[in-house]
């Protein structure tokens, strides 16, 4: 089987939800081959009419085992500071397995703005990009004008890391692929020293650190689409204090 006649997988976002493990874990399938690096963006460089299909498939070097290819670019979900990516997907017809993670959005805001405080990026805690990538409704709402709701797999972070094997066990099954058990803690630790590395050059901030009345307006900012993706996509946003 050559790179045209497999099947693609994105994990669209959202940045900072855990992505980079979910990449790992669905790695060590036999089947699934990784792009290298995982952020390859390519449908988000806002030049995409300037490449072709042939340009995609030659960021990975599948064996003869491989019959999925899986990428993770986060900017895939950050409408609309990067817009039209989900159209770009669809012109280049690769009918991909969409992967939404997603978990509370107030939490991975705040580790969005750490990300970008930690190298050296000036953002406001409360600025409105923030906002946008935790707008899970949103994001999803830019796909849904191009695939059905039946292409897009929502992964909870809070259920991934609680029960990691049977997460990525209804993503294998997802992309029509046999089960297959996954080394978590090999993964976990080398994310975790990794993180611990990069963290100890700077204090970083907790959502417990926010204000009440940055909290407060956060909640207010984030409800009416949580309310919308939490109906739409059957999702306990309870759980989150919406």
């Amino acid at each position: 089987m050559n790179s045209n006649t497999k099947k693609h997988a994105i994990i669209i976002g959202s940045m900072k939800s855990g992505t980079s493990s979910l990449f790992r874990y669905l790695g060590q399938h036999p089947e699934v081959c990784l792009s290298k690096p995982k952020e390859i963006n390519f449908f988000s460089n806002q030049e995409p009419e300037t490449k072709t299909i042939a340009d995609y498939q030659k960021l990975w070097r599948p064996n003869k085992n491989h019959t999925v290819l899986l990428e993770g670019s986060t900017n895939y979900s950050k409408h609309p500071a990067f817009p039209g990516v989900p159209k770009a997907i669809n012109d280049y017809q690769i009918d991909p397995y969409l992967i939404y993670i997603v978990r509370n959005p107030i939490d991975r805001l705040v580790s969005h703005y750490n990300h970008s405080i930690l190298r050296n990026r000036k953002i406001e805690i409360l600025d409105q990009y923030l906002v946008n990538v935790s707008s899970y409704h949103l994001q999803l709402a830019q796909y849904r004008k191009y695939f059905n709701k039946e292409k897009i797999h929502i992964v909870d972070f809070h259920e991934m890391v609680a029960d990691t094997q049977r997460t990525v066990s209804r993503i294998f099954n997802f992309m029509n692929l046999k089960d297959c058990p996954i080394q978590a803690d090999k993964v976990h630790n080398k994310t975790r020293k990794k993180l611990f590395q990069f963290k100890k050059t700077k204090p970083t901030m907790k959502s417990a650190d926010l204000s009440s009345e940055q909290y407060s307006e956060l909640q207010d900012r984030l409800e009416p689409d949580m309310i919308k993706f939490g109906e739409e996509y059957e999702f306990d946003i309870k759980k989150w204090g919406f």
